[in-house]
């Protein structure tokens, strides 16, 4: 319990650090803790969010956003990617990564963002795609491998550890 109170802590910090960064003062001191209280306490938290490899990258997850908004904002350095591959790397690769890398269709979002309403053009933008997810390779190339090699072997597992109607 402890643990989860502190992954949901670490999610509320999150979240409120990457509004900030996102929307500015565009975003009402109530708007902003009614997105927060959301994000820590929804449906998917509730039903799924019980287990570290589903909760922990959803807690992670606007660390790592925080990360992509500041390197989007500024292309040419190389710390805001390497804070975001950090970001993916602590989500680890618990029940074969599939977690983190659903959450990384997030970053297309904040590309068209980026593009059409920060002004940033896709080349930078281009760019700051290839170091994160460069980066995020490297530092996780740990779990990465395994659940690669792995891969072929999880359909025939399912099968028989995986009833259909309750997945």
């Amino acid at each position: 319990r402890i643990w989860r109170i502190l992954i949901l802590l670490l999610a509320a910090w999150g979240i409120r650090r990457y509004l900030n960064a996102l929307m500015g003062d565009r975003l009402s001191a109530q708007a902003r803790l009614l997105a927060t209280v959301f994000w820590v306490v929804n449906p998917y938290v509730i039903v799924a969010g019980s287990t570290t490899p589903i909760l922990l990258p959803y807690a992670l997850l606007p660390w790592t956003m925080l990360a992509f908004v500041r390197a989007t904002r500024q292309p040419r350095s190389w710390q805001w990617p390497a804070l975001f591959a950090l970001g993916f790397f602590a989500q680890t690769g618990l029940n074969a990564g599939v977690v983190p890398f659903f959450q990384l269709l997030a970053l297309p979002a904040h590309l068209v963002f980026a593009r059409y309403v920060e002004g940033t053009g896709w080349r930078p933008l281009g760019r700051v795609l290839v170091r994160c997810g460069a980066l995020s390779a490297a530092v996780s190339m740990y779990w990465l491998l395994p659940s690669l090699v792995a891969s072929g072997t999880g359909a025939g597992i399912a099968v028989g550890t995986e009833n259909p109607a309750d997945v």
